[in-house]
């Protein structure tokens, strides 16, 4: 992915966003006679104007330095919004020789910067987007410089990313909505632009602007797992995961109370939890952020505790971490020793998806939970090529499906063989459309299995090869195996 902006800041999310917005709009605005702007005016003459004016635009959206109505009236320096304008037509064209003079002007120069907020604040520019993508731009690559320490002459650069964040609720909704996506998303060196630095501010943001807590929250996402950096804010962060803040805020907290204090953190989220049993996007974020964040054998604790079924993707991300497959196996082992905990060993099976196939497919056969063994062939087949052994197991387990030992429903071989569709070839794929026709035939199966099946298969095969199975249509009024 191209930088944006300025050497070393990449921006992993949101970002082909705004090149894409940039390249969609990167030809040259169509002007008043006599304006001058950056399509017309090379940018070296741009980079020249160093002294700011008290000239005010009074004309929303204009392309140029032209005036604005008195209601939107600002100072502005003479060819800013120019440079604004440039900013985001080299973005668009790749030109990033370009893209980094004109923005090491504008960022050098808090007066500079103080003026984009104000164009923004003001709507000065509001219709002009070439000049508001450039100002949002100029903003993200200044933060990116300065959050952490520095500035150039004049200029305190955490300072100003703090001002910047607290003048955030004055923009227009786009206009914050897209600089939080840039800020949030954006990295240097490896590390958030947005860190413990203006971690207090944006908790303030939180909580002065609720509807809106969310959105803020957003800009949390990168917060460093560096205890060292989240010390000076343990209060805070403490205070904050006991409020009712938004799920993106708590689960942003959490992660950071999880690097700072493992033991605490994953305390207070049982705390959190019990005290709020009905809701499940905070049980999702809590979730997220224990498999994601705890040390495995807290985390394993923890979402063995909540034993929610539909916290399985969060197992999954658990599974993911070389360091917690180890404890995943030992817990599920010790519980199939003592024929415990069924539903436990269920979501620790969901937790196994880096085991090789046949420890996953041996599960499937023998764990004594009907929705352990379910689950196991889901586990299986959800991200890989089980190929035809893979399928025949399944069809064996089918076969037995009256055995609550060791049977597989309707369900659950459904589910399962159209997974091996979307990720075998050849004869896997081929005997998993047979599996799913006999199914699909079966009267003895349910007639939503039947339908299920039938829905699954018909787009990969030619139409006359199901023809017998158009009375499960739910059009035909076909009862058959109900």
């Amino acid at each position: 992915m191209r930088k944006l902006a300025v050497a070393g800041l990449v921006c992993l999310l949101g970002a082909c966003a705004l090149v894409r917005l940039v390249r969609n709009d990167s030809r040259p605005a169509a002007t008043p006679d006599g304006i001058r702007t950056a399509g017309s005016t090379p940018y070296a003459e741009l980079l020249a104007a160093n002294q700011p004016s008290s000239r005010t635009v009074d004309r929303a959206g204009a392309s140029g330095s032209e005036g604005l109505d008195a209601q939107h009236a600002v100072a502005l320096e003479p060819g800013l919004i120019e440079m604004l304008e440039a900013v985001a037509r080299a973005e668009g064209r790749g030109n990033d020789r370009e893209l980094e003079e004109l923005l090491t002007a504008l960022v050098g120069r808090i007066d500079r910067l103080r003026g984009i907020l104000d164009l923004l604040e003001s709507g000065a520019i509001a219709e002009n987007h070439l000049a508001r993508r450039g100002g949002v731009a100029t903003l993200v690559s200044a933060a990116a410089r300065w959050s952490r320490g520095g500035g150039p002459p004049g200029l305190d650069g955490p300072a100003f990313v703090t001002e910047m964040l607290q003048r955030l609720p004055r923009q227009s909704a786009d206009d914050r909505a897209l600089l939080i996506a840039f800020l949030s998303g954006s990295e240097v060196a490896n590390s958030a632009v947005i860190g413990a630095n203006q971690l207090e501010v944006v908790l303030a943001l939180c909580q002065d602007f609720p509807e809106d807590a969310a959105l803020y929250a957003q800009l949390l996402a990168g917060l460093p797992a560096d205890p060292a950096a989240l010390e000076p804010h343990r209060a805070t962060l403490l205070a904050a995961l006991e409020g009712d803040g938004p799920p993106a805020l708590t689960g942003a907290v959490l992660r950071a109370l999880l690097a700072l204090d493992p033991s605490a953190a994953t305390d207070a989220a049982k705390d959190l939890l019990r005290s709020r049993p009905d809701d499940p996007a905070l049980r999702g974020v809590v979730a997220e952020a224990l498999a994601g964040s705890a040390q495995p054998e807290r985390a394993v604790d923890a979402l063995l505790e909540m034993k929610d079924p539909t916290q399985l993707m969060a197992f999954d991300a658990l599974g993911s971490r070389p360091e917690a497959r180890a404890v995943v196996r030992e817990r599920y082992n010790a519980l199939l020793a003592a024929n415990l905990d069924g539903r436990g060993r269920r979501v620790l099976v969901a937790a196994m998806g880096h085991e090789e196939t046949p420890v996953l497919l041996g599960i499937a056969t023998t764990d004594p939970s009907l929705d352990v063994r379910q689950q196991a062939f889901l586990t299986a087949t959800v991200t890989r090529d089980v190929g035809l052994e893979g399928v025949q197991a399944l069809r064996d387990a089918y076969a037995r499906r009256a055995d609550p030992r060791n049977g597989l429903g309707a369900f659950g071989a459904v589910a399962s063989a159209s997974n091996v569709l979307i990720h075998a070839s050849g004869p896997a794929r081929d005997e998993a459309l047979r599996f799913l026709g006999d199914i699909a035939r079966d009267p003895g199966a349910a007639l939503p299995y039947r339908r299920m099946a039938l829905q699954k298969m018909r787009p990969h095969v030619p139409p006359g090869s199901i023809a017998d199975l158009t009375g499960l249509d739910p059009d035909t009024g076909d009862q058959a195996g109900k």
